[in-house]
C-alpha cells in the first residue's frame, strides 16, 4: 500500500520588526489566508525595537506606564487577540494561521490551544526543556479585581510551564472560520524593566516582596534550560516539534505580494495609529 502523504504547511521566517508591523503581519495572514485558502501557516518572529503588546480589550492607561515606555524606547503596541500585557524584548514569538475546521483544529477553542501547546513541548524537549501543560483552570468571575497586567503572571489553561512557572504565552483571534494564534517564548527576561513599564492595579509601586512573588510565577528559556539559546536553534526545534506532534512537513517561504501589501496597509492605518491603540 502506498503511504499517505504528510500534509503540507508554510513555514515562515519574518525576523526582527517593529511591534506595528508584527501585528499587522499576523493580521494580513488571517484575512489572506480565510480570502484565498491555500496551506495553514507557521511564522517565527522577534521584535526590534522592544514593545509592550496590550491585548485587545486592555486599559491602556491604567496599565501601562507610558512616560517609562517612552524613556526606555519601547513601542505600545494592541494586539488583535486578548488577555493581558507582554513585554516583547529577547524573545521568539510564534503564529499559527489554521482554518477552523481543520482536523487538527476543529475540537473547540481549548482543544486549540492544547494541541499547539503539546507541539511547542515537544520542540522544547528538542531544547532540553521538559515542559509542561498548566491545567484546565475556571475562568474567574467578572466581579473578581484583577491582580495584574502582566499577562505572564496569570497563566491560562493548557498553557506551557515549567516547574509550575509560565513560559509560553498565547493569544487567539477566531475570523472568518479561520484562527490565528501567537505566543510569547522570552530566551531571557528583565524583571525590573517589566514591572518598570507595566503598572499594578491598584497604582501603587510593588513592594519587594511582591515582586520577588511575580518573578516566580514565570521563566525563561535560559533559566528552564541553564544556558543561552540562537534565535535559529529556537526556531529549527521549534517547527520540528509542530512536524513531529501535527505530523506535518513544511514549505520556508516569505510573505506573498498580497500579504505584504496588505501588512503595509494595517501598519499604516491601524496598528501605528494613536486611534487604534487607544481605542479600548
Amino acid at each position: 500500500m502506498t503511504e499517505q502523504a504528510r500534509p503540507y504547511w508554510r513555514l515562515l521566517e519574518t525576523g526582527a520588526c517593529d511591534g506595528f508591523t508584527n501585528m499587522a503581519i499576523d493580521e494580513a495572514l488571517l484575512e489572506v489566508y480565510a480570502a484565498n485558502g491555500g496551506l495553514p501557516i507557521l511564522r517565527f518572529y522577534t521584535w526590534s525595537p522592544p514593545a509592550v503588546s496590550l491585548g485587545y480589550g486592555q486599559q491602556i492607561e491604567t496599565d501601562v506606564d507610558l512616560e517609562r515606555c517612552r524613556a526606555l524606547g519601547i513601542d505600545v503596541v494592541r494586539r488583535p487577540t486578548g488577555g493581558r500585557a507582554v513585554l516583547h524584548d529577547h524573545e521568539i514569538t510564534y503564529s499559527v494561521v489554521i482554518r477552523e475546521d481543520d482536523p487538527l483544529a476543529a475540537m473547540g477553542v481549548l482543544a486549540s490551544y492544547l494541541t499547539i501547546s503539546r507541539a511547542l513541548m515537544c520542540g522544547l524537549a528538542h531544547l532540553g526543556v521538559a515542559a509542561e501543560l498548566i491545567p484546565l483552570r475556571r475562568p474567574a468571575p467578572k466581579s473578581a479585581p484583577a491582580v495584574s497586567p502582566v499577562c505572564f503572571v496569570m497563566p491560562s489553561s493548557y498553557e506551557v510551564a515549567v516547574g509550575g512557572r509560565k513560559l509560553i504565552g498565547s493569544a487567539q483571534r477566531r475570523s472568518q472560520g479561520v484562527i490565528m494564534q501567537h505566543g510569547s517564548l522570552p530566551l531571557t527576561l528583565d524583571c525590573d524593566k517589566l514591572f518598570a513599564v507595566l503598572r499594578p492595579p491598584n497604582g501603587l509601586p510593588l513592594s519587594a516582596r511582591e515582586k520577588e512573588v511575580l518573578r516566580t510565577r514565570m521563566t525563561t528559556l535560559q533559566e528552564a534550560g541553564g544556558r543561552s539559546y540562537h534565535y535559529a536553534e529556537v526556531v529549527a526545534a521549534l517547527a520540528r516539534g509542530f512536524a513531529e506532534t501535527w505530523e506535518i512537513d513544511f514549505k520556508p517561504g516569505d510573505l506573498t505580494a498580497e500579504e505584504r501589501r496588505l501588512s503595509d496597509h494595517l501598519r499604516a492605518t491601524k496598528y501605528g495609529s494613536e486611534a487604534w491603540t487607544w481605542q479600548r
